[in-house]
């Protein structure tokens, strides 16, 4: 079969890949087909017949050539009956018509068998003037029906606090249900009954027991399946339609908001366009009421008589810069500090570390607040490749193998669980997942391999799955200096046996020698790992043990990068790009590096410092001690993100000057001397870098709140009030600079990051660092092992600012073991306290076979649990001890 076929559609002659659908290659030829049950990323069904086309192909001779007529052309045999364009693929010299009126007749004649049973009620429903069926009713529907019996009916229900379904709408296009399948993975819907009676629900007509993306209401046609948030609200035509990059995790999903004023009423995916085109996690599409709640921020706050009194703008600017000014001639440049940043665009991160390097002279600069010890600039740059070009979240589903290490990506990365949740059901994808707790993905149902390693245990399994990579010989493709470091890394990991891996991590050896083996085997591969790693109190070996996997298994080459980092937030890769780490100024160019440093100096007029600043942990001692004398907190409730509550509290206290940058008044905010109110990701434009390094640009979707303003306007100011003249008008301005400077961005432009920018990759990658990963000393005292981890409904404070995601999260539990709740004397419900060397939680106890045996689980992202109560891990990781709480009491749920 020849690798491209040549096909006329309504006289229109295209070339297309071969295996090409017909609906697919009209679209390429910009000639309308109409769909219901066809969608891109689901597999052909033909179950609506409204795609029903004139196909022809050519008439072949004895000789197996083309027969042609007299004038030399083509001799087309056209089938007898319309075939759906859906379920066809194209053939070399195929002719289609989809306009001829044996297609436009089977059509009109599927169009009324659909529209017997549907209700006349447009007006009423929510689907109305964006409606598919609506549309093709106008181009194929009779103004009148020939069906005089009475409409078969079903009862409308609510199937959960999301979803609204209307089954007297649906047209059992089974769009839904596949979806649900093949990409969620939950099969949370079924088609009940058969023929004329068929009707989607859940499986036991019960409220849906899923991640409640909304997906399945994104994919139907029609008005079957609509949004509960968004019911009789507006209509279509009522709002403006903006598309922006989600604010929450690293994926950098698309999402179009509809805006009626100044009033955020829905977010929807964006078929077509972006990474995710359709899809959106239940944060993503619900998580927006933040944006409008009543109790942000609206005018700047500075401390007066022991209280924070409502100010002006340039009152506290002026006031902020002052006290800056004074701590760092009293105390030098060494007493400022700034945390925070990963939630910021990318222009903003620039803005922040240059005033701190810049303007303060200072490189106590970390976005990474929640790490628990420090770690280099350039560890998750080296881990992932040093900067080769990396794969994308599309590469990412056609993968043979991936390996996901420590996270739980449906809690910390929704879309890229979605990706390949859909590469195995498509594509044969294999999936290993290397967690202590048996996460959604290594459930049974994905036929992948899981490595339920003991918590603790992480470097062990790294150095294992190293060994056994190496035992399977030399990856091709490695660069001079990786291939002569292998002798030394392979007698570095020599003694981690399989024996001796099984006895640390309690994974058999044989399946650790086989999941590397399929990694080391597949032609396209892939490695994720994330926050568990990186916020691991022995993150800097861990991640020098992810990069010599990646070496050992041909995950990483000279070309190119198969491992993926998922960071925190929606902009993390954006703040390390930007220098937001104490070790390196923007694009990873090291702070000791005179050459590097001189381009950045010439352009900021300003003689940077050559020593590395602290780290964010370096940093909450240094300011408890009273060692580090003014800080700038932005769009961080460092509180809760601090990995010691206690210390982090004694810091605030003791700091002469603290500046916080919010939407809200949170609890850190409460402790500052200047509060800024800032833009929420809805007001402003800027770029953010996905997981995937790639370029977005965010669209501002509404005006700013009174008394609130961009981040980077906050920054010029008060870099304007200390002195110096920058001069930026808009958020594209600083861009312009950084592509002129920054290593990775140089020579990119604004304008082609719409709709979907481009991947960065360094033209002289970072050098690599092989090793064997060094084992945590063991936590001190007796106790469980607490695991922590997202979940799929909160991320950060800010999903705590609206009803239905701390509705669907439900309230924090402690999660045990039924075995170990055995031991302890813990029922379902019962109050259990969780002691750690620093403090107590107390919480509901919640029975999961999932949790290994002599842990915990504690999801940390729910308002009511603050973790960092407990104490700072440390070594390999921390213990609680988990007893019954002292007054008997039992909680619902």
């Amino acid at each position: 079969m020849s690798a491209t076929c040549k096909v006329t559609i309504d006289g229109h002659t295209i070339e297309v890949p071969a295996g090409t659908l017909l609906t697919d290659a009209a679209r390429a030829a910009d000639v309308h087909v109409p769909i219901f049950c066809s969608h891109q990323k689901l597999p052909p069904l033909g179950a609506c017949r409204i795609c029903v086309v004139e196909v022809g192909l050519p008439r072949r001779g004895p000789d197996g050539k083309p027969a042609l007529d007299s004038a030399g052309t083509p001799v087309v045999t056209w089938m007898p009956k319309p075939q759906t364009a859906c379920t066809t693929y194209v053939a070399d010299g195929m002719q289609v018509r989809t306009t001829s009126p044996e297609a436009v007749t089977a059509r009109k004649g599927v169009m009324e068998f659909l529209l017997v049973n549907h209700p006349l009620d447009c007006p009423v429903c929510d689907e109305g003037g964006e409606c598919q069926l609506q549309d093709l009713a106008f181009a194929f529907g009779a103004d009148f029906s020939r069906m005089d019996e009475a409409k078969r009916t079903f009862v409308s229900e609510d199937l959960g606090p999301v979803v609204k379904k209307e089954a007297n709408r649906c047209i059992v296009c089974m769009r839904c249900v596949r979806y649900c399948d093949e990409i969620m993975g939950d099969d949370a819907l079924t088609a009940h009954q058969r023929g004329v009676r068929t009707e989607i629900s859940s499986f036991d007509r019960q409220p849906l027991d899923c991640e409640q993306c909304g997906n399945c209401i994104e994919v139907c046609p029609v008005g079957a399946l609509t949004a509960l948030p968004y019911r009789f609200k507006a209509r279509p035509w009522d709002l403006r339609q903006h598309i922006t990059v989600c604010p929450y995790c690293a994926n950098g999903c698309s999402v179009r908001l509809g805006v009626r004023g100044m009033e955020i009423l829905r977010a929807r995916g964006t078929e077509h366009r972006g990474v995710n085109q359709e899809y959106l996690c239940v944060r993503g599409r619900f998580g927006y009421e933040f944006v409008n709640d009543a109790e942000r921020l609206s005018s700047p706050l500075v401390r007066s008589g022991g209280s924070l009194t409502p100010t002006g703008f340039d009152a506290a600017v002026d006031f902020a810069a002052a006290r800056l000014r004074e701590v760092a001639a009293a105390h030098g440049p060494g007493a400022v500090a700034f945390l925070g940043g990963e939630k910021l665009n990318l222009e903003e991160a620039y803005l922040y570390q240059k005033l701190a390097r810049a303007v303060l002279g200072t490189n106590h600069v970390d976005a990474r607040t929640r790490f628990t010890a420090r770690l280099p600039g350039e560890a998750v740059l080296r881990a992932t490749g040093g900067g080769r070009p990396l794969l994308s979240l599309e590469d990412l589903g056609h993968a043979e193998e991936v390996l996901v290490l420590g996270d739980d990506l449906q809690g910390e990365s929704p879309f890229a669980q979605a990706v390949l949740v859909r590469g195995q059901h498509q594509a044969g994808l294999h999936l290993t997942i290397a967690h202590p707790r048996r996460v959604k993905l290594a459930r049974p149902k994905f036929r992948g391999e899981w490595l339920a390693y003991r918590p603790g245990s992480e470097a062990a399994l790294l150095n294992g799955l190293v060994r056994a990579a190496l035992e399977r010989g030399t990856p091709d493709g490695l660069p001079s200096d990786v291939a002569a470091g292998l002798p030394a890394l392979r007698q570095a990991v020599a003694e981690w046996t399989p024996a001796r891996t099984e006895q640390a991590t309690g994974v058999p050896a044989r399946a650790i020698e086989a999941a590397a083996a399929r990694l080391a085997q597949a032609r396209r591969r892939a490695i994720l790992f994330g926050r568990a790693f990186t916020e691991h109190p022995a993150a800097a070996d861990l991640l020098r043990g992810i990069e010599s996997l990646g070496w050992a298994s041909g995950a990483l080459s000279a070309a190119r990068s198969e491992v993926m980092y998922i960071g925190p937030q929606h902009d993390s890769q954006g703040a390390l790009d930007m220098g937001l780490v104490p070790d390196l100024l923007p694009g990873y160019v090291p702070v000791g590096d005179a050459a590097g440093r001189k381009p950045f100096e010439q352009q900021w007029a300003a003689t940077l410092p050559a020593e590395p600043g602290l780290s964010a942990p370096e940093i909450l001692r240094a300011a408890a001690e009273g060692r580090i004398r003014a800080l700038w907190i932005v769009g961080d409730e460092w509180l809760r993100s601090a990995p010691d509550r206690a210390l982090a509290e004694q810091a605030l206290a003791a700091c002469d000057l603290v500046v916080v940058s919010e939407l809200f008044l949170t609890e850190t905010a409460r402790r500052a001397h200047v509060v800024f109110p800032v833009c929420s990701f809805a007001e402003k434009e800027g770029v953010v870098v996905n997981c995937e390094r790639r370029l977005q640009r965010a669209a501002r979707a509404i005006a700013p709140k009174r008394g609130t303003r961009p981040d980077w306007e906050v920054f010029q100011a008060v870099a304007r009030a200390l002195g110096v003249r920058w001069s930026f008008r808009t958020a594209e301005d600083v861009f312009r600079e950084i592509a002129r400077l920054v290593p990775g961005y140089r020579g990119r432009s604004w304008a082609t990051l719409v709709p979907l920018g481009p991947q960065w990759a360094l033209e002289a990658p970072a050098a690599a660092t092989l090793g064997a990963a060094r084992e945590g000393a063991p936590p001190a005292g007796e106790g469980l092992w607490l695991l922590s981890g997202g979940t799929l409904f909160l991320q950060g404070s800010l999903s705590h600012r609206g009803r239905l995601l701390p509705k669907l999260a439900k309230a924090a539990r402690a999660r045990l073991h039924p075995a170990e709740a055995r031991r302890l004397g813990v029922a379902e419900g019962d109050a259990v306290e969780l002691a750690g060397p620093a403090g107590t939680l107390r919480l509901p106890a919640a029975l999961d076979v999932e949790v290994p045996e002599g842990s915990v689980f504690v999801p940390y992202a729910h308002a009511e649990v603050e973790l960092n109560r407990l104490g700072a891990p440390a070594g390999a990781g921390l213990k609680v001890v988990v007893r019954p709480a002292r007054v008997a009491e039992r909680v619902g749920a």
